[in-house]
């Protein structure tokens, strides 16, 4: 089945199944030397147990080639939240007895998304995946997925070293996701998972640098290009068909979904061609699904913030695209307001800060009706006005993140 995609005039962009869609180019060989390495929520890809929630510092063995992952900057970023309310009425034990505690907390905790991010002189990978529902089982899907793609990249750097095509990119990151991810979720008896990978590296070819993606599911991954102000997705070919995508179904997972095997239904492999100075961000779909169409429509009928809520649809746009619309406006008003200040860092602390403002109203009606002990489900069904009210408020709950990377040459000092 066909699923390349044109995504916007003018633009060079392959999308496929297997690497058949992807041309054969020259890659600058990889140097060594990492500069900047980070992961999250917590362990992030550092742990691979149910239980662990310490941060990624001090672990005792290497992970991809490194035991620092604890190591941000400003063109490698990534940044999990989760969107959900708060319940202040949860009660702890102490000496047999309970009471309230002093931290409050959050509904669907843990943070069932995993990020990593790894930066080289002049490349970069990294990897989203959104653990499917919520749990430890699920976070430890996240965590193996994204593990498993360092794991297996760094294993055979040395192929990266030594005269390396856009073949050989996309083949190490499609078996990582495939295979390697796979087996380790089954190894560690984790559940479901999503799972976005991708590589940022020099080509040959000068001024020009490479994006290979791998996916399966529904954490995209974006462009945003500074000089043409626009935002492309890579991982268009994940989208349905029609067009029209549920944002309860992500569309393909790994982990033992059909016995051992995977749902490889929407996996796609990904090239395009970017440039110095583009800003390539992952996200979760906590992220992404904030900004839909019918989302946004919610929400700027209770905004002042006419250049976000007046960018009109592209008509050539399907309609599980039209988030890049409302995102390439958020971005475009990000780049204005900061001019040379621009970073990956501060695109993905952007995008997040939508995600909880868009989120805000919905958050504190439903944490409400937790510290007034108000059954939400059952009062839906019981006051049709009460379920008018939750339903009014814009945005979608779910947990948050995004992972991102400038493009361009970055030197170990």
């Amino acid at each position: 089945m066909k699923r390349f995609r044109k995504q916007q005039q003018g633009s060079e962009f392959y999308s496929g199944r297997n690497l058949e869609r992807i041309p054969v180019r020259e890659v600058v060989p990889w140097n060594g030397d990492i500069v900047a390495s980070y992961t999250g929520p917590n362990a992030g890809l550092t742990k691979l147990d149910l239980d662990s929630n310490s941060s990624p510092d001090g672990i005792a063995s290497e992970v991809g080639g490194t035991k620092n992952w604890n190591n941000p900057s400003e063109f490698a970023y990534g940044i999990s939240l989760s969107l959900y309310e708060e319940d202040r009425t949860a009660k702890g034990t102490v000496n047999g007895t309970k009471i309230p505690t002093s931290n409050p907390t959050i509904i669907g905790e843990p943070v069932a998304d995993v990020f990593a991010i790894q930066a080289r002189e002049t490349s970069a990978i990294l990897a989203i995946a959104d653990g499917v529902n919520w749990g430890r089982k699920a976070r430890l899907a996240a965590r193996c997925a994204v593990h498993a793609v360092m794991e297996h990249l760094s294993s055979n750097f040395a192929q990266l070293q030594s005269a390396p095509t856009s073949h050989t990119v996309s083949r190490l990151l499609l078996e990582s996701v495939t295979k390697k991810a796979q087996e380790l979720i089954l190894q560690h008896h984790a559940t479901l998972t999503t799972l976005s990978a991708a590589v940022v590296c020099e080509m040959a070819n000068p001024g020009e640098w490479g994006l290979f993606v791998v996916a399966v599911g529904d954490s995209p991954v974006y462009v945003y290009c500074p000089h043409s102000k626009q935002v492309m997705e890579a991982t268009v070919g994940c989208h349905p068909h029609n067009g029209d995508r549920d944002m309860r179904m992500a569309g393909g997972v790994l982990g033992p979904s059909m016995g051992s095997r995977p749902d490889l239904e929407n996996l796609t492999v990904a090239y395009m061609p970017i440039f110095p100075g583009d800003i390539v961000f992952c996200t979760s779909d906590g992220v992404s699904d904030n900004f839909s169409s019918k989302v946004m429509k919610s929400y700027c009928g209770k905004t002042m913030d006419s250049r976000l809520c007046t960018y009109t649809t592209k008509p050539q746009l399907k309609a599980c695209c039209e988030n890049i619309v409302y995102m390439t406006a958020l971005l475009r008003k990000h780049q204005e307001q900061l001019d040379r200040y621009l970073s990956a860092q501060t695109v993905a602390a952007c995008l997040i800060n939508h995600a909880v403002e868009i989120t805000e109203q919905k958050r504190s009606f439903r944490s409400h009706c937790i510290e007034n002990h108000i059954d939400i489900r059952r009062r839906s069904f019981e006051d049709p006005e009460f379920a008018a009210q939750l339903k009014s408020a814009p945005g979608k709950l779910d947990h948050a993140t995004v992972v991102s990377y400038q493009v361009g040459r970055h030197p170990t000092n």
